[in-house]
């Protein structure tokens, strides 16, 4: 199967297996080296050291959200053998791209991961689907956004992140749920996009879509939409609850109708293009219906006229 660029020719998909030999055949010799993939994992990392000189520049950007140790997607050795190595390490969480770039001139993209079974570094491994692509203006821009937007880990923040999954595993009744960082691990990004938002109604359950419950899930970092008391705590450890706190945190008053509340978020979301006023809408509709239903100790929503009115309680 071939897909067709701009100027008509083809590139060939190949499989994780096939990426791994042709990045095999370029590392050697790249003085510059950006990995971005949602998950990382040691034997990967191992391979990567292999292949690349001492004195290339490595930039790995990864999800690395806590759920991605919890679950083991990800874990925390390879980001320390990586830090150890000289390289620089960064998370994005709403990451999910895979882009390994070399040189700037040479670009791979697909659905393979950092990882053992991304790659088949050995065992049966993913089937996975990558093409090379040109490092052409706007694909470096992308990748640039990409760094731009993810935050630093250094070796003193990993240390905080490991203390954290250790407590959380070791405390059977603590839920260890994903969300994000505590704010004195690694503060919140301040960007914020549309994959932030929870994409199923609450308020018309019967109309969200198999995929937007699955986002949700993976937003929040959790496995069970249905166990509340897991959504609950996730819930307010997201970037958008996060956000609308904030902003009633700077009203005067405390709180602020809909429709602030949508000209603000319209303004702050980073997704270029900027989606429609009407999805602004819906996304904020989506926020506020979660709101009500699990975090009412902290928000109280209620319509005084015709627009909602969102006042804020306490913080988080």
């Amino acid at each position: 199967m071939l897909l067709m660029s701009d100027h008509s020719i083809p590139y060939k998909i190949i499989s994780g297996n096939d990426l791994r030999k042709r990045l095999a055949e370029v590392l050697p010799e790249a003085k510059s080296l950006t990995v971005i993939s949602a998950y990382i994992t040691k034997p990967a990392i191992d391979w990567l050291g292999q292949h690349v000189k001492p004195e290339c520049s490595v930039l790995l950007i990864g999800r690395l959200v806590p759920n991605d140790f919890f679950v083991s997607a990800s874990d925390m050795v390879a980001v320390r053998t990586a830090l150890e190595k000289g390289w620089m390490v960064k998370c994005l969480s709403v990451l999910h791209a895979k882009i390994y770039l070399c040189d700037r001139s040479k670009m791979f993209i697909g659905s393979a991961n950092l990882t053992t079974n991304g790659l088949k570094i050995y065992g049966h491994g993913n089937l996975e689907g990558c093409i090379e692509v040109s490092p052409v203006t706007d694909n470096i821009k992308f990748v640039e956004k990409i760094d731009m937007e993810a935050q630093p880990v250094t070796l003193e923040t990993l240390e905080k992140m490991e203390t954290f999954i250790s407590a959380k595993s070791k405390n059977t009744n603590e839920i260890a749920v994903g969300g994000l960082w505590p704010e004195d691990i690694l503060p919140r990004e301040h960007s914020i996009w549309v994959c932030d938002f929870p994409w199923a109604s609450l308020s018309a359950p019967e109309n969200s879509f198999e995929q937007d419950l699955k986002h949700d899930a993976e937003v929040l970092g959790i496995d069970n939409l249905s166990d509340e008391i897991a959504v609950t705590t996730a819930f307010k450890g997201t970037k958008v609850f996060y956000w609308l706190l904030k902003k009633l945190e700077k009203s005067e008053s405390r709180e602020m109708y809909f429709g602030s509340l949508t000209a603000a978020l319209h303004s702050d979301l980073r997704d270029d293009p900027a989606p429609y006023r009407c999805d602004v809408k819906i996304l904020l509709s989506n926020l506020l219906a979660y709101c009500q239903k699990y975090a009412q100790d902290l928000v109280k929503i209620d319509r005084p006229n015709q627009s909602q009115r969102v006042t804020l309680i306490k913080t988080n």
